[in-house]
């Protein structure tokens, strides 16, 4: 196994489920804007796989205002880390993604 090979394993090892893995990459289609938590939930993650990523340091989550329909609400946004697009890439590299 190559220098890298266990740097990969240990990332890919970071998404212990297809639920954190396919969340990671809803999270990083939305770029740097981040997705909200309510778009994930929509989707059907629970908070507790939301929860998951942001303990393990894959994504971080941070109160914001955004504008929707004329009006400023307050929202999580769920941002990807230089760590979960790592974990994602590995996870993808061994055809786990």
């Amino acid at each position: 196994m190559g220098p890298n090979g266990n740097r990969l394993i240990a990332l890919s090892a970071k998404l212990r489920s297809s639920a954190q893995r396919h969340a990671l990459a809803v999270i990083a289609a939305t770029g740097s804007d981040g997705a909200t938590q309510t778009l994930l939930t929509a989707h059907g993650f629970s908070i507790r796989t939301i929860a998951a990523l942001v303990k393990r340091g894959l994504v971080t989550m941070a109160r914001e205002k955004v504008r929707t329909g004329g009006k400023w609400i307050d929202a999580a946004k769920v941002r990807m880390t230089d760590a979960g697009r790592d974990a994602l890439a590995a996870g993808e590299a061994f055809g786990e993604g």
